[in-house]
């Protein structure tokens, strides 16, 4: 389980301690603890947001962390940009040193030998980011650079255990789905849920949820093909959307800016239930004009892309 913080908590090393230690405690008291990593966003928006994150709050936390040994694991991410920059104002901050692990992954290393990880992500242009200058987009990856590296593999829908694995400087392919649980409540595969399948995480076990994402022909064919091949698809139906949802560069909300037209949606679902009926993994029941849709033969993507774009059927 990974915890994601802007670490505006750290700005008090009292408090830094105190909330490190009351995490420390709920996964004692749980009695079969995940393997859970603090990571602190470290990058020029939160050090100059109107209300900063400086870099010696950031080492309020990191000696917190080395007072108590707590059962939680502490790591940084930050922005390509800023690369030679927040590390090495970091290590001079904890009296450590930089250490290279790979193209984005390093290593800062406390007196002691103790190694805390910093993953250098992509720029994006989305959410609170994209208040920043765009220039910075001249000093990091697209998206399909920064994970092709990660891709190689089966399982595409476990995408977003890249920052992670880039951590630990190996990919591994696992069985699992991960999943973005935002403090209010909403709940949904990462990569892998329609922008209208994303439900609150009440009123249902994690397993039924689960089954529900798993209802919609979309989670398939992301697991099954991943999210390059639904933005190729997307492409060809509607090339703005396309675009749009590119020029984020961020890819925790791809899918979603994908998907977002109706129109798109629609037909996205289409080709990805014909695929599962072609394959025998679903069946059509109930409405003949969709069966006949699904299992003509017909030319169904140039239907599609011929709806999507208004063309007279």
């Amino acid at each position: 389980m990974e915890i994601v913080t802007a670490g505006y908590w750290g700005k008090h090393a009292v408090r830094a301690e105190r909330l490190l230690r009351e995490m420390d405690e709920a996964l004692r008291r749980n009695p079969q603890p995940p393997e859970t990593l603090l990571r602190l966003s470290i990058d020029r928006y939160r050090i100059d947001a109107p209300q900063p994150v400086r870099i010696p709050h950031y080492g309020n936390v990191a000696r917190a962390w080395q007072k108590l040994r707590p059962s939680l694991a502490l790591g940084f991410r930050s922005i390509q940009p800023d690369m030679d920059i927040v590390d090495a104002d970091l290590a001079r901050e904890l009296g450590a040193t930089v250490e290279t692990v790979n193209d984005w992954n390093r290593r800062i290393v406390l007196p002691d030998g103790t190694a805390l990880p910093i993953t250098f992500n992509v720029f994006r242009l989305s959410g609170k980011a994209a208040e920043l200058r765009d220039d910075l987009l001249d000093g990091t990856q697209t998206i399909k650079e920064y994970h092709s590296p990660f891709e190689s593999g089966s399982n595409r829908l476990t995408l977003a255990t890249a920052v992670n694995d880039a951590i630990r400087g190996a990919y591994a392919a696992s069985p699992g789905a991960a999943v973005t649980l935002n403090s209010d409540g909403t709940f949904w595969i990462f990569a892998g849920t329609a922008p209208d399948r994303r439900m609150m995480f009440t009123g249902q076990r994690f397993g039924e949820a689960m089954d529900y994402f798993f209802q919609d022909p979309i989670t398939h064919f992301l697991v099954d093909d991943g999210v390059w091949a639904l933005a190729d698809i997307i492409a060809d139906l509607d090339p703005a959307t396309h675009a749009a949802a590119l020029a984020k560069n961020d890819v925790a909300s791809l899918v979603e800016d994908l998907l977002a037209p109706d129109d798109v949606r629609l037909a996205v679902t289409l080709l990805a239930a014909q695929r599962m009926v072609s394959k025998g993994r679903a069946t059509v029941e109930r409405d003949p004009d969709v069966a006949d849709l699904l299992t003509s033969g017909a030319d169904l993507t140039t239907w599609c892309t011929d709806a999507v774009r208004g063309v007279r059927l």
